[in-house]
C-alpha cells in the first residue's frame, strides 16, 4: 500500500475504481466510465438491490431485469476496482462473452422477432412427455421443430431455430451498451454472470429488445405474472418448482410465450441425462476403459446456496464431435491436493460419456486441483474438453486461475 492509498483515505475506493478502469482503457471493446457521468443517477448495491431512488422500478431480481448484458473480454484481478456480485476464495478471473459466436441449434431465425421462428403447433399439455419419460433419458425426443432446454429442476421446450445468447441486465447502457442478438434466443447460464453496480436511468429501447427465454432461482415471493415492459413488449413469467422462467416477447406474440411456458416440467434428471443436483452425480468406469464413444453430454452446475437443484444447462455431442472431445483428454496426470484454504463449492462441469458409463468432473472453485476426475484418474482440461463443450446454454464467467481460464474461456 502506498502513501496515496491510505486505508483511511475517504476517496480511496473511488480512486481505485478510476485507476483500474483507466488501466484497461485500451482493452478491446472496453471503455472506462467517468464517475461524474453517473452522479445523480440511480444505483444498485452489491447484491443488486436498488437504492432508495429506484423504489417502485424493476430491480435486477424482477422478471423485467433479465440476466446480464454482453461485454468486452476483460480479466478482473483487483477486487477493490469494480463491484461484482460474484466472489471466489482465491483471485478471480472474470470473462464475459462479447467475442464468442452464439451457439445455435438448427438454422438461425430471421432478425425480425419471434414470429419468424414460430412453431405452428406446440404440444397440448396432456400430450407432452411425462416427467417419468424425461427422467433418465439420454436424449428425450422433442416434438418436431422444438428442443429441450434445462435449468435447475425444470425442462422446457423452445423452438429449435432459437439460438443462445445473453439477456440484457440493469446495466445495459454502460460502456458500449448492450448488443442486440440477431435472432430469438435462450439465455446462456445467467447464474454465472455479473453486472456492474449501476442502474440505467431510462427503460431499454425497443430497438435493443429481442425475444428470449431466461431464468433464475425462484424466490419465495415469486408468482406467475405478465409485466408490461413498455414500447409494446411483455415479460411473461411462470414459477415452476425451483425456477422462475421468463419469456420476453412483443405483446403481439404473447401466445408464443404462453405456449413455451406451458411445456415446462419438473424433472430429477434432465432430458439429456444430467442429474439436476450435483450431489446426485455418480462416477462410473474409468474413461481409459471406454472402448467406443457414442455420446458426450456436458452438464454445468451453478454454485447456488443449499443442496437443491443447481443444474444450469446441458449440451449433447455425438459422432465426430464426441470423439473430438475425448480425443482431447490426453494422458492421466498426478496432482497433490492443495492446502484447504477454502471450502469447495458446487460450481462444476461434468462430462457424461455414453450415458454415464464414465463420468468426468471438473471443479471451478479453486479449492481443488483444476483437473477432470473420473474417480480413477485425473486429466488436465484442454480446449477440446472444456472450451469446446461450454457452448449453447453453458457459460462460465468466473475462473479461479489462469489454467482453467486458458482451457475453458471460449
Amino acid at each position: 500500500m502506498t502513501d496515496h492509498d491510505r486505508a483511511d483515505s475517504p476517496d480511496r475506493a473511488e480512486r481505485a475504481f478510476r485507476r483500474a478502469f483507466r488501466e484497461h482503457a485500451d482493452d478491446r471493446d472496453f471503455a472506462p466510465i467517468e464517475l461524474t457521468d453517473l452522479e445523480g443517477k440511480p444505483s444498485a448495491d452489491l447484491e443488486g438491490k436498488p437504492s432508495a431512488d429506484l423504489e417502485g422500478k424493476p430491480s435486477a431480481d424482477e422478471p423485467g431485469a433479465l440476466g446480464a448484458r454482453r461485454r468486452g473480454t476483460w480479466v478482473g484481478v483487483a477486487a477493490a476496482s469494480v463491484a461484482l456480485v460474484l466472489a471466489v476464495p482465491v483471485i478471480g478471473i472474470w470473462f464475459s462473452n462479447r467475442d464468442t459466436i452464439s451457439a445455435t441449434a438448427g438454422a438461425p431465425a430471421a432478425a425480425g422477432g419471434a414470429q419468424d421462428s414460430r412453431i405452428e403447433s406446440f404440444p397440448e399439455p396432456a400430450a407432452q412427455p411425462s416427467t417419468a419419460t424425461l427422467s433418465g433419458a439420454t436424449e428425450a425426443q422433442a416434438p418436431a421443430g422444438l428442443r429441450w432446454e434445462s435449468m435447475l429442476d425444470v425442462a422446457v421446450l423452445v423452438p429449435d431455430a432459437w439460438g443462445h445468447d445473453f439477456a440484457p441486465g440493469p446495466d445495459w447502457c454502460a460502456a458500449d451498451g448492450y448488443q442486440r442478438p440477431d435472432a430469438p434466443f435462450v439465455d446462456r447460464n445467467p447464474s454465472a454472470r455479473a453486472t456492474m453496480a449501476i442502474a440505467c436511468p431510462e427503460p431499454m429501447p425497443d430497438a435493443l429488445r429481442q425475444t428470449h427465454l431466461t431464468w433464475r432461482p425462484a424466490a419465495t415471493t415469486d408468482v406467475d405474472r405478465t409485466q408490461d415492459l413498455g414500447d409494446g413488449w411483455l415479460a411473461v413469467s411462470r414459477r415452476v418448482s425451483s425456477a422462475l422462467l421468463t419469456v420476453e416477447v412483443p405483446a403481439t406474440d404473447q401466445q408464443l410465450a404462453d405456449d413455451i411456458l406451458a411445456t415446462a416440467q419438473v424433472v430429477e434428471v434432465d432430458p439429456r441425462g444430467c442429474p439436476v443436483r450435483l450431489g446426485d452425480v455418480t462416477l462410473g468406469a474409468p474413461v481409459a476403459q471406454t472402448t467406443a464413444t457414442d455420446s458426450v453430454v456436458a452438464c454445468q452446475y451453478a454454485d447456488l446456496p443449499g443442496d437443491g437443484p443447481n443444474l444450469a444447462g446441458s449440451v449433447a455431442f455425438t459422432g465426430a464431435d464426441a470423439h473430438a472431445i475425448l480425443g482431447g483428454l490426453g494422458e492421466p496426470v498426478t496432482a497433490s491436493e492443495p492446502p484447504q484454504a477454502c471450502t469447495p463449492t458446487r460450481d462444476e462441469l461434468t462430462l457424461r460419456i455414453n450415458g454415464g458409463e464414465a463420468v468426468l468432473r471438473l471443479p471451478f472453485d479453486g479449492c481443488r486441483p483444476p483437473l477432470f476426475d473420473d474417480g480413477h484418474a485425473r486429466y488436465r482440461p484442454s480446449r477440446a474438453t472444456c472450451a469446446g463443450v461450454l457452448t449453447g446454454p453453458l457459460w462460465q464467467g468466473l475462473y479461479p486461475n489462469e489454467e482453467l481460464a486458458s482451457a475453458c474461456h471460449p
